[in-house]
């Protein structure tokens, strides 16, 4: 949803195709359901075009209707003085938000002109990469392309993120979220683990054709990273629609096509690769500081999640040995890179570390 071309919103039947080798994936959905607070012009474009316009069927809930039309929080509008909501009459004056933080909006999705509709066809598009994501303010590096598949497994099973409007009794706190998905595993996550572990062991996926792991945080908040000034109201480091930018470097370094950096948790990208893209893609500067601020190694937070993670595992009943490999290696070169330099590891810091000790 957030590159050039849409081929799908919540959902992917994802399958080896025996003949080609590769990995596919249909989108069985027509429709998309999403959360409308935060979709403006300047983000969503392409959305915002069939939210605000007459010549397609649009269903909204729980937002604010004020002479017939739709408000909702973060719409990027002057709100009217007046109007009704899901609360029943409301008034600017007061203060409230227009919408609640799970307000919704429905649409085809054929309606959005970046829709791409071969995908409707059921020999769907080659699968090139899993991207794995929560709300994590403090710890993860905004990208990480995992080492290989186990630890791609590893990437999407440690991931944790903050409660959302979207969960009874949300608070922000944070909480395990195992691939952002577990409320609808079908199996013990122990059980689902290994069922990811034998997919990407399946000899159908011919070579080169296993699909690349990722695990991002596009919600690095600034007081996560040490630059939330006194009085400033926290908030995400960059913006939403860096995620453009997200998506076309990814893809890169899936195809090989830039250089990337080895940490012990996965490879991250150059800055002049990400500088050059965010102007190409974005018309926008991308300033050294602030990629140093979302791709430095915090290692006592990353040593902390794998301590966590490797408690909270050891748990679940039938977990792979090689598991527990992954994030005991992760634990051991976290602590090495520690002993090294320190707290922070930037991503220049990591080029001389690797030089230096040339890891494999």
């Amino acid at each position: 949803m957030t590159g050039t071309h849409l081929i799908g919103d919540d959902l992917a039947k994802i399958f080896i195709d025996r003949e080609s080798g590769e990995v596919r994936a249909v989108n069985p959905e027509r429709g998309m359901f999403g959360i409308i607070e935060g979709v403006n012009l300047e983000d969503d474009p392409e959305t915002m075009q069939v939210l605000t316009g007459e010549e397609h069927e649009v269903i909204f809930s729980n937002l604010l209707v004020s002479e017939g039309k739709p408000y909702w929080s973060g719409m990027g509008e002057r709100l009217p003085e007046r109007g009704r909501n899901y609360a029943g009459d409301w008034l600017a004056k007061f203060g409230k938000p227009p919408s609640h933080k799970n307000a919704r909006f429905t649409i085809a999705l054929d309606a959005l002109k970046n829709y791409a509709a071969a995908t409707d066809n059921p020999e769907g598009v080659k699968l090139s990469a899993l991207l794995f994501g929560g709300r994590d303010y403090t710890t993860m590096p905004t990208i990480v392309m995992a080492h290989d598949w186990m630890n791609t497994v590893v990437h999407g099973a440690i991931i944790r993120s903050a409660t959302t409007a979207t969960e009874i009794g949300a608070d922000g706190s944070e909480k395990r979220s195992p691939f952002a998905n577990e409320a609808f595993f079908p199996a013990p996550l122990a059980q689902y683990i290994s069922h990811y572990k034998a997919f990407g062991e399946n000899p159908d996926i011919a070579k080169g054709n296993l699909p690349s792991g990722f695990q991002v945080n596009y919600w690095l908040h600034k007081s996560g990273r040490g630059i939330l000034l006194p009085g400033e109201v926290d908030g995400l480091i960059g913006e939403k629609r860096d995620t453009k930018v997200w998506m076309r470097i990814m893809a890169l370094m899936h195809q090989g096509r830039v250089e990337t950096i080895w940490t012990p948790i996965g490879r991250i990208p150059k800055y002049q690769d990400l500088k050059k893209l965010f102007k190409e893609v974005l018309d926008k500067e991308y300033e050294k500081e602030l990629y140093s601020k979302q791709f430095s190694l915090y290692t006592e937070n990353l040593i902390k999640r794998v301590d966590m993670s490797i408690i909270e595992f050891a748990g679940e009943k039938g977990m792979p040995d090689s598991f527990f490999h992954v994030l005991d290696t992760w634990r051991r070169d976290l602590a090495a890179l520690k002993a090294t330099i320190g707290l922070i590891v930037t991503p220049d810091q990591m080029i001389e570390y690797v030089a230096a000790n040339q890891p494999d």
